[in-house]
């Protein structure tokens, strides 16, 4: 997930294919995000983390594996405080590959399927998504939070210049359901 904090980030690659980073700071906030460092307000939240990836271009496929863990007496409700994470891809053939992330945050499941056909001017992608209605990262809830679908996303380059794009998303958000019909598509 993407975190705004204030301290370091290390990342080693020198076993490759094999990469590790660890990151450890302070959150970041603000009254409105934090646009400018003077609005900053200092928080007793932090953040730490590992990250553990395999994987080079050349290889079929792919695997990341991803630990954060934040404390402090600042910490909203809607923060979980650990959060674990294993994504993978497989490249099939060339044009196809396969790919899947589960994570986990405070005993809180969600999940991404997906396929995706890749040629130098085109791409269509199809996924299927699970969130849990309760899931949330270390910085707070997700967009796609308690939403169940499948998105299709897909793009063609007619030209350098000229690229057509398009996507649909079928999906029953949990979190906020239609109140006229709770199993209905949203």
């Amino acid at each position: 997930p993407s975190i705004a904090y204030r301290g370091a980030t290390l990342s080693y690659a020198g076993l490759s294919p094999w990469k590790l980073s660890g990151l450890w700071g302070r959150e970041r906030s603000g009254v409105f995000g934090v646009p400018v460092a003077e609005l900053e307000i200092d928080r007793d939240s932090f953040v730490y983390g590992t990250q553990l990836g395999y994987g080079e271009p050349t290889n079929p496929w792919s695997l990341r594996t991803t630990a954060l863990f934040a404390t402090g007496d600042d910490r909203g409700v809607t923060q979980s405080d650990t959060m674990f994470d294993v994504a993978n891809t497989f490249r099939v053939t060339d044009p196809w590959s396969f790919d899947s992330e589960v994570a986990v945050s405070e005993e809180e499941f969600a999940y991404v399927v997906g396929t995706t056909w890749q040629r130098p001017k085109h791409r269509m992608r199809l996924a299927f998504r699970d969130i849990a209605e309760r899931f949330q990262t270390v910085a707070g809830p997700i967009g796609d939070q308690g939403e169940r679908g499948l998105a299709w996303e897909g793009s063609w380059d007619l030209t350098r210049a000229f690229t057509v794009r398009g996507q649909a998303d079928w999906f029953r958000n949990r979190t906020f359901p239609n109140p006229n019909e709770l199993d209905a598509l949203n």
